[in-house]
């Protein structure tokens, strides 16, 4: 192509601005291009001409056989000049200005007129030609008018200068086939002026630079659109030369983006070339074909040249470079399985040898496999199968051989059970024909734990690979990168069972072995380091993660190069760390650029594509970006649909993913409709005890449990923790945070006991898996805490809490929102103690940690991102706390403000806004306020959760005790019973808030003199608390109500008013409070001897409970005496 000076300021200069349509060429671009093509049929007599010597006549060439000058390189042309005394020559090369001398042989070797590149008959005969007469500078006035079309009629070819000129004909041959000898082609070699166009800027009028810098920058694209058609050459079926050379890219970003069609059209020899690779070793051509070709990195002879392209590429093409490399490897691949399948035509119709096409056949299958063509490759595969049995019967080794490559399409598709029993029957047939430590029959054992541990038998899966490596260290030795490939895949299995400490062992191993073997920069080195980087990901070390994941990166660009698929996969990877930490725009950047790589040399609807997708939606997700997350979610579904079919695991992920988005929307019908459509699918492809069906299991749960169906949350909680504990081992992190899971429901169910133990659990699971110091402990200690919280048992809370705290900010640093809640939780421990001066304290801590949260959310996720609202949301909670109303108003509404812009108006969490903002407006005394907010709160929350969930309770609840402050008690009462209702139905009739709700009913009738139906209120209320252990103060606040309710009632000398004195009593014994219960069991007994006696049973329990506290004091001659009193009394 032309090369020529001073090109670089001419078309900055120009900055790529484009003619009209009607001024593809102006006059002064006509000077150098001419818009008319030439016969195929003239191109034809002038390669005869060149091949029989009559073009270029006394023309001798060499090529360089090594470098002979920093100019003339290795495979330089040479033109011979003069033979010198010495026998040595002299020749010339095109753009270099001194002669050079060589010795024919040892230097440069002839190179005979049927290698003559199109380059050299550039030079050597068009050159020569159209140099003559400043009139006929184009080849094309040398030529008979019949071989010349009019304007833009014909095809377009683009080519490399440095290919065969034979071999460019011989191709647009075939390609024209019956109409070559009338077809016509645009060649720059023909059809422009190569005088001009390789002259030097100085050389030249500047209007005639101007208009060569036009035709090159646009006129030569939209030149290229007026044609009917464009042809790309290419000699080699594996690294075509004009993919290496920046002049064809642009042109052939030209064909692409202009051109009606275009083709891609190969030398002569080529189909064969890659049929012999192909049946030679189809997994090694694998390697080749996944090795596309980059076009970024063609090479230029100017570097200003250079830099010109790459502008326009990246400036005019919608998508750059990443659309052009799609374009043309995407037709490249279809040709390379196109020669493949006319292979097996021709052998199936060709009546020959039946091996020859069973042979054919699997490799096509093979190869069409590879291009994500299951069906096809099926196809081929069971024909080729069906011949190999016929010729050599059904346990050769070819019959194994097609067995197992059948299972590996079955594998790809996700169809486990089918690929088992092809494994099977090729394991069988290898084992019985070939010997049991065959490398052939460690492949077929690594194929069939592959799909053991797919499917979660990872015990299953660790023996076979344990077989398989033995085999591979007997038949390879313990040090062979092979033995490493199967090190690999156990510490995977380790990984997944969550054993990490055995998974870094194994990859160590694996480690060391390939840096021994293959060097410190190898691919399969960046392989275990992303291996190692996993474990680290998986324990939260997430800063090991990225050291190990960066050298990997750094490995991966070096030997594959930029580009590359494993490039992008690392950067993914990466990505999902940074998306863990809530570092959501560097994770975007990373994903976004894996998912150009994976396009461009993968294609738009590879499932690597579809990958890619899944991770950018789930960071749009963690940004409340529903919309957009959605949009990728359905893209990757759509790809991997298409690519794998419906029933592939990858689509049930995908609806998982779709599912937890519906979820976050409140949006729980269309949630659960995903949820099960995926667990239909996994139970399909992985059997009803996968890991990944227990995790639907687990979503379909939490659905449940935000619509407050409890008993149907924990039912399939519990078929979950059942299939992980199967699956899994008891002890994995996944069996943690299913025990996780069920506690929470029976907290929120008031079954604390329960909750506990099953957080106790998990929390052993967690440090035994994950080690002392992860999060996912910490949030289990906070778990444990809030039970204690809610019992009442403050110090035991504390101590779960300060532990969490601690584990917090080591592991997550002082600064994240976890450490923030933990804070906050401990404040309010305090102030339900009455510690207000250290609850304070924690207050302010919480709102510094919340306030510096704020900022980086703010930062980091946008100003109105549903986690802003979140963390407005709790500022305001601490300022209610501290009864700064004012203040906690403020970031309630902008809380408010947010949520209904990122969540609609609608969703639970407005609702929980505006019953927020309701309860300052209540705690203010401004009940009017607050019943407007309580009633918009209650609307949403029925629309969203429905009539009878525990938050509707709730917030009739705070409606009903608005109306009691304002002297309004039927309508509390109407409240209050709805609310009792509503709670009992889904909470159970046990449950704290059933006990809340009681006495709040029996404070109404209380203050309507309704005191018997108060006290059988208090009665009932007070039973459930004894049942929910540790509830002191609330149990305190009740057997007060009811004291005063019987001395009002009774008189203050009843008996019924002792039996409340010595409840009393006995909450204060188990606080160890021994004074202030004390003075109750004496006023007891002083009624009890009063009312009832000296000698009555009560009498005698009281003296008993009164030795006791004695006792607990250690004041034991007191107890003793007691004792001895009430004995008397018995």
């Amino acid at each position: 192509m032309p090369k020529f000076k001073s090109l670089r300021a001419s078309l900055s200069r120009l900055s790529f601005t484009r003619k009209k349509d009607d001024e593809i060429f102006s006059k002064e671009a006509r000077k150098i291009i001419d818009p008319r093509s030439i016969s195929l049929r003239a191109i034809k007599e002038l390669r005869d001409e060149v091949l029989e010597g009559e073009a270029a006549q006394g023309v001798e060439l060499y090529v360089a056989k090594r470098d002979l000058s920093d100019k003339v390189q290795e495979g330089a042309t040479i033109q011979v000049l003069r033979t010198k005394p010495d026998g040595k020559l002299q020749g010339r090369v095109p753009y270099v200005g001194v002669p050079i001398t060589f010795e024919p042989g040892e230097d440069a070797e002839p190179k005979p007129r049927q290698d003559w590149s199109t380059e050299d008959v550039a030079e050597h005969v068009v050159l020569p030609l159209t140099r003559l007469l400043p009139q006929a500078q184009f080849y094309l006035d040398h030529v008979d008018e019949e071989d010349i079309s009019a304007e833009f009629q014909g095809t377009f070819v683009s080519q490399a200068r440095k290919c065969r000129f034979q071999d460019l004909v011989a191709a647009l041959e075939d390609h024209f086939g019956r109409d070559a000898d009338t077809a016509f082609i645009w060649l720059d070699l023909f059809c422009a002026n190569q005088p001009l166009l390789t002259s030097a800027d100085e050389a030249l009028p500047p209007d005639v630079i101007l208009a060569r810098n036009q035709y090159l920058t646009h006129g030569l694209h939209r030149a290229i659109g007026r044609f009917g058609s464009a042809v790309i050459f290419f000699d080699r079926w594996d690294v075509p030369a004009p993919l290496q050379r920046a002049w064809c890219v642009w042109e052939i970003m030209g064909a692409i983006t202009q051109a009606q069609s275009f083709q891609v059209v190969f030398a002569p020899g080529q189909e064969q070339a890659f049929i012999k690779a192909l049946l030679e070793d189809v997994d090694k051509l694998a390697k080749i074909l996944a090795d596309n070709n980059n076009m970024r990195n063609a090479k230029c002879w100017k570097d200003e040249d250079k830099e010109m392209i790459d502008k326009a590429v990246e400036t005019t093409v919608d998508g750059g470079y990443v659309k052009l490399i799609k374009e043309v490897n995407q037709r490249v691949h279809e040709w390379r399985l196109q020669m493949a399948r006319d292979a097996v035509s021709e052998a199936r119709n060709g009546g020959g040898d039946p091996g020859k096409l069973a042979d054919i056949l699997r490799c096509t299958g093979v190869l069409s496999s590879n291009q994500s063509n299951y069906d096809e490759a099926l196809h081929m595969l069971e024909e080729a199968l069906s011949i190999r049995k016929k010729s050599h019967g059904d346990r050769h080794p070819d019959v194994a051989q097609t067995l197992h490559n059948i299972a590996n399409v079955y594998y790809s598709q996700g169809r486990y059970e089918e690929a088992l029993a092809y494994y099977e029957k090729a394991l069988s047939i290898r084992k019985e024909r070939l010997d049991d430590r065959r490398p052939d029959v460690a492949s077929t054992l690594i194929g069939i734990a592959n799909v053991y541990g797919d499917q979660g038998r990872y015990e299953k899966a660790l023996a076979v690979y344990e077989e398989a490596l033995s085999i591979k260290k007997t038949s390879r030795g313990e040090r062979h990168p092979d033995a490493a490939d199967t090190l690999n895949n156990i510490a995977i299995v380790y990984r997944a069972q969550g054993r990490y400490e055995e998974a870094l062992a194994f990859y160590e191993e694996a480690l060391s072995i390939r840096k021994e073997k293959l060097g410190n920069r190898h691919p399969d080195v960046a392989s275990t380091l992303t291996g190692i980087a996993n474990v680290y990901y998986s324990q939260g070390r997430y800063e090991e993660a990225l050291a190990y994941y960066e050298e990997d990166l750094s490995i991966s660009k070096e030997s594959l190069g930029d580009r590359h698929p494993g490039v992008a996969t690392t950067l993914n990877n990466i990505a999902n760390v940074y998306g863990d930490q809530g570092r959501y725009e560097e994770a975007l950047a990373y994903y976004e650029g894996a998912l150009l790589i994976y396009k461009e040399r993968l294609g738009d609807r590879h499932p690597d594509v579809a990958d890619t997708l899944n991770n950018i939606a789930a960071v749009y997700d963690s940004q409340g970006r529903y919309e957009e997350a959605l949009a990728c979610y359905e893209e990757a579904l759509s790809i991997y649909k298409e690519s794998l079919g419906d029933r592939h695991p990858n689509v049930a992920t995908t609806l998982n993913n779709i599912a937890g988005v519906y979820s976050s929307q409140s949006r729980y019908e269309e949630a659960l409709a995903n949820y099960e459509e995926a667990l239909s699918i996994r139970k399909e492809s992985h059997g009803d005890r996968h890991s990944d069906v227990a995790r639907t299991l687990n979503n379909v749960a939490a659905v449940y449990k935000a619509q407050g169906r409890y008993e149907e949350a924990l039912a399939y909680y519990e078929k979950a923790l059942s299939i992980c504990k199967e699956s899994l081992g008891d002890r994995h992190p996944d069996v943690a945070r299913t025990l996780n899971n069920i506690a929470n429901v029976y907290k929120a169910q008031g079954r604390y006991e329960e909750a506990l133990a099953y957080y106790e659990k998990a929390l052993s699971i967690c440090k035994e898996s994950l080690g002392d110091r992860h999060p996912d402990v910490a949030r289990t200690l906070n778990n444990i805490a809030n039970v204690y919280k809610a019992q009442g048992r403050y110090e035991e809370a504390l101590a779960y809490y300060e532990k969490a705290l601690s584990i917090c900010k080591e592991s997550l640093g002082d600064r994240h929102p976890d450490v923030a809640r933990t804070l906050n939780n401990i404040a309010n421990v305090y102030k339900a103690q009455g510690r207000y001066d250290e609850a304070l304290a924690y207050y302010e801590e919480a709102l510094a940690y919340y306030e510096e949260t704020l900022s980086i959310r703010k930062e980091s996720l946008g100003d109105r991102h549903s986690d802003v609202a979140s963390t407005l949301s709790n500022i305001a909670m601490v300022y209610k706390a501290q009864g700064r109303y004012e203040e906690a108003l403020a970031y309630y509404e902008e809380d408010l403000s947010i949520s209904k812009e990122s969540l609609g108006d609608r969703h639970p969490d407005v609702a929980s806004t505006l019953y927020n903002i309701a309860s300052v407006y209540k705690a203010q005394g401004r009940y009017e306020k607050a019943l407007a907010y309580y009633e918009e709160a209650l609307s949403i929350r029925k629309e969203s959760l429905g009539d009878r969930h525990p938050d509707v309770a709730s917030t009739l609840n705070n409606i009903a005790i608005v109306y009691r402050t304002q002297g309004r008690y039927e309508d509390t009462l109407a409240h209050y019973e709805e609310a009792l209702s509503i709670y009992k139905e889904s909470l159970g009739d046990r449950h704290p808030s059933v006990a809340s709700t009681l006495y709040n009913i029996a404070n109404v009738y209380k203050a309507q003199g309704r005191y018997e139906e108060a006290l059988a209120c208090y009665e009932e209320a007070l039973s459930i608390r004894k049942e929910t252990q540790g509830r002191y103060e609330e149990a305190l606040a009740y057997y007060e109500e009811a004291l005063s309710i019987r001395k009002e009632s009774l008189g203050d000398r009843h008996s019924d008013v002792a039996s409340t004195l010595s409840n009393i009593a006995i909450v204060y014994r188990t606080q160890g409070r021994y004074e202030d219960a004390l003075a109750y069991f004496e006023e007891a007994l002083s009624i009890y001897k009063e009312s009832l006696g000296d000698r009555h049973p009560s009498v005698a329990s009281t003296l008993y409970n009164i030795a006791n506290v004695h006792k607990a004091q250690g004041r034991y001659e007191e107890a003793l005496a007691g004792l001895l009193r009430g004995s008397a009394v018995d």
